[in-house]
């Protein structure tokens, strides 16, 4: 940290780029009375990988791995977002059997995302216990990832027109006994954090979000839907209880697509080659374990795309960051910025 003394009684305090308590590649500029938190200024680009540029560049079937990039953790739903905008603007049609196994992967992704940021937010308040707990239910879903993809982050699975690999009976079974295992589990978390009285004391009325910096800020997603669950807006605690609620309710989805995968045809889920496609643009938007995840994608007519935009949600949570923290102890940092889930990946891109 770097002091810098000014007429007023405010210090300015720079933490990271490479701090303990963030986690990720990111600066933050605070000025701080004492140990409250006057006001803070994020500095990214410290990850930036011209991910954006770099598609544009190349043919389009090598453009999906790239995409994948753009948020390690959650590497699917890109690659979901934009092949979607491209299966709009070539009109391909996905069968249903790969719709479905679209569905399955995301919601086992989505569940993985939701894990990392219940142990990033126990980490915050050194509940080393609760980190390994959740950190061993989470492995079980990137051994799934890699029984059916051979990958464990960068799935590269989906493509354009259908997916790379299909879901046998056997991985059904499996897939099934993890979301059990993690049901049953969740209930550890709720006895060893939830339920415990410094954790409590830490996480409620801090970083309160209210709808107004939602709105101002453009935050979606649990972020934005843990507001409804108190009238002055959602704090650290309601963010990381609404995770868990978010957990349970996609264990409910996959359980719902397998008896669905059962009825469906073993048809043609695979991917459409693709050297150019018809003149045109789309804008794809889906939701994301972070948020609203939107890819903007316009093709010439070339063997290219002309030019691709994401719209990560991570980038409306680190604005609303800035507001949410003011206030705050400097002591509160780490937990109301992981109650957020903000992916630095997505937003430096």
């Amino acid at each position: 940290m770097i002091y810098e003394i000014f007429n007023t009684n405010h210090r300015k305090v720079e933490i990271g780029p490479y701090h303990q308590e963030l986690m990720i590649p990111l600066k933050l500029l605070l000025e701080v009375d004492g140990e409250v938190i006057v006001s803070c200024q994020p500095v990214t680009g410290f990850c930036h990988r011209g991910i954006e540029k770099t598609l544009t560049k190349l043919p389009w079937g090598s453009t999906v791995p790239i995409a994948s990039r753009l948020d390690p953790g959650v590497s699917i739903f890109s690659e979901l977002a934009y092949c979607m905008a491209v299966e709009e603007i070539s009109q391909l049609e996905v069968t249903q059997r790969a719709q479905v196994i679209r569905r399955i992967l995301c919601e086992l992704a989505k569940i993985s995302s939701h894990l990392k940021g219940l142990a990033s937010i126990a980490g915050s308040v050194s509940a080393v216990t609760v980190v390994h707990y959740i950190s061993r239910e989470r492995e079980k879903i990137l051994d799934v990832f890699e029984a059916v993809t051979g990958a464990r982050f960068f799935l590269n699975t989906i493509g354009f027109g259908g997916v790379r690999h299909n879901i046998t009976e056997g991985m059904v079974d499996k897939v099934l006994i993890v979301c059990e295992e993690i049901k049953l589990k969740i209930s550890e978390y709720h006895q060893t954090l939830s339920n415990h009285v410094n954790f409590q004391e830490r996480a409620i009325n801090v970083g309160v979000l209210n709808n107004k910096v939602c709105n101002e800020c453009g935050v979606t997603g649990p972020n934005l839907l843990a507001t409804n669950l108190s009238a002055d807006g959602s704090d650290a605690y309601d963010r990381y209880w609404f995770r868990i609620n978010e957990t349970l309710e996609s264990i409910k989805t996959i359980e719902q697509q397998i008896s669905h995968l059962g009825t469906l045809q073993k048809d043609n889920m695979e991917i459409k080659g693709i050297e150019s496609i018809s003149k045109g643009e789309s804008f794809i938007t889906i939701p994301a374990p972070e948020g609203e995840l939107g890819c903007y994608v316009a093709s010439d007519g070339g063997d290219k795309p002309m030019r691709v935009q994401f719209k990560t949600p991570s980038v409306s949570s680190l604005a609303a960051f800035t507001k949410v923290i003011e206030g705050c102890w400097l002591s509160d940092l780490a937990i109301v910025f992981t109650s957020l889930n903000i992916s630095i990946a997505e937003v430096d891109k």
